[in-house]
């Protein structure tokens, strides 16, 4: 189970993703995200409590997925690879790797991650990173959330003639930078820790579980890509067969919806939600089963797994709305349900336009690499 993600980690994560999106929301908006609570709580299909729980999880599935493959791994990540390397002299345990293992820099994450998730590390001491960098990446996310939901607000603002009055929103920007900044020394110092470890493990088990990454020619194309790691192919493959489940359920209020005889408008909404989110779950599923056959960099790669997630998860909170409301989603107008479902709309689109471009790039990656002739292994 845990090698696909399947744990109550991952799915707190997506709440707290959801739950401090709607509340820097309704701080920046109160009256619209009044209008669609009141929206949800009433509603027979989807009421109450539970409701709301998994719109907010969906969307926190989203939400984190966006964090995790644009900010996170194409960010974050190299701005700490650079304050290391700049100016703490390398201390950290992707560049003792990529010293060390002779590992390329592409690859030196997923080589840390090959030898923590092995038997080489200590239960307690694995238990104790996963929890400081969860703990680092709720600090990230919040300071994000707050940055994209408030920062637009006070800029709209000081273009009033006179401006408003808005310390509150000040002190929260102030607050998420002052987060950002205590999560990125907070992510150093554990990193500093994770290299210290590193450095006490017996060196040649390492090099023996990094045998097919520490050498640059096995596995990695001549434009500077490689295969992408079995962890993304899971992740997708876990992110698919969860939307593909969301689209069985919509199958229920299609069912319904037909033999109550609701109207068209209605019964043609779940239909669609039914059918494309099934749809999207397969596609899902298909691409992570050929996605270790893609040339890419990590950072490539990333972008591919947690772009095609958003846009998959985009989808299904878009056509989760036009089923309950009948809304359609196509213009950034109307009520706070029509904009909420068009958001979830311009995430699939896109997600996907940017994750399918990536499949194109990669696949010829990948043909270019494989020499005329060779047999398939």
């Amino acid at each position: 189970m845990d090698r696909i993600g399947i744990t109550l980690r991952e799915l707190l994560r997506y709440g707290y993703g959801g739950f401090i999106l709607y509340v820097f929301v309704k701080f920046s908006c109160p009256a619209k995200t009044s209008e669609v609570m009141n929206f949800l709580n009433p509603n027979p299909v989807l009421t109450g409590v539970i409701g709301i729980l998994v719109v907010g999880i969906l969307v926190g599935a989203a939400f984190y997925a966006i964090h995790r493959g644009c900010v996170n791994d194409l960010f974050l990540e190299r701005l700490e690879h650079w304050f290391h390397g700049r100016l703490l002299r390398g201390d950290c345990v992707t560049q003792y790797i990529e010293r060390t293992f002779a590992v390329p820099r592409h690859n030196s994450r997923n080589a840390y991650r090959l030898i923590r998730d092995s038997n080489l590390f200590d239960d307690r001491v694995r238990n104790r990173f996963h929890m400081q960098n969860s703990e680092i990446h709720l600090l990230f996310l919040t300071s994000t959330a707050a940055l994209v939901t408030l920062l637009p607000r006070l800029i709209s603002n000081q273009c009033r003639m006179p401006p408003d009055p808005i310390y509150p929103t000040s002190w929260f920007l102030m607050a998420a930078l002052a987060f950002f900044v205590a999560a990125f020394f907070a992510t150093i110092g554990v990193c500093r820790q994770e290299r210290a470890y590193v450095v006490t493990l017996d060196r040649t088990a390492v090099e023996i579980r990094l045998q097919g990454l520490s050498n640059p020619s096995s596995g990695e194309a001549p434009g500077g890509g490689c295969h992408v790691s079995e962890r993304r192919q899971m992740q997708i493959l876990f992110h698919g067969a969860v939307v593909l489940f969301i689209g069985l359920l919509f199958g229920m209020p299609f069912g319904i919806a037909v033999s109550r005889g609701w109207s068209e408008e209605l019964v043609g909404s779940w239909h669609v939600a039914h059918s494309g989110t099934v749809a999207i779950g397969v596609m899902l599923i298909a691409i992570g089963a050929a996605l270790h056959r893609m040339v890419l960099r990590q950072s490539a790669a990333s972008l591919l797994v947690w772009s095609l997630v958003a846009s998959a998860y985009g989808f299904t909170f878009g056509f989760l709305v036009r089923g309950i409301a009948g809304v359609r989603g196509f213009q950034p107008s109307g009520s706070p349900v029509n904009l909420a479902a068009f958001v979830g709309n311009m995430v699939g689109v896109g997600g996907s336009l940017l994750g399918i471009a990536l499949v194109i790039y990669g696949t010829c990656a990948a043909l270019k690499a494989a020499p005329m002739g060779a047999k398939r292994s």
